[in-house]
């Protein structure tokens, strides 16, 4: 849970455009996979953002959009401390949904 709460702490302290250029969001996604004991799902999290790195993805979004969705890992961890599966499911759903709309809606302009 360490791993999951540390990259969160400095993330709360940093300014939007240090958290994106950082790799703090990978740190989150990685140790949240991690934690979940799945060894297939800590290698398919971390297929992922290695492609997102590659495409430069952090600079996809305009800083008010990571700003957004870097407040919703909360919500992610807390569920996971609380050992609360359909909690962190909903979370990570709304997480999901969150960026899925915001690239829709940055493709539509």
């Amino acid at each position: 849970l360490k791993g999951i709460e540390r990259p969160l702490i400095l993330i709360e302290k940093m300014s939007h455009e240090e958290y994106r250029q950082g790799d703090f969001n990978l740190d989150i996604h990685q140790a949240i996979a991690k934690a979940s004991g799945n060894p297939l799902l800590e290698e398919l999290i971390y297929n992922l953002m290695n492609r997102f790195r590659k495409v430069n993805f952090k600079d996809l979004l305009e800083l008010s959009s990571w700003s957004n969705l870097q407040k919703e890992h909360r919500p992610i961890l807390d569920a996971i401390i609380e050992r609360n599966p359909e909690k962190a499911a909903q979370a990570m759903s709304a997480h999901f949904s969150s960026l899925r709309n915001i690239l829709e809606e940055q493709n539509e302009t």
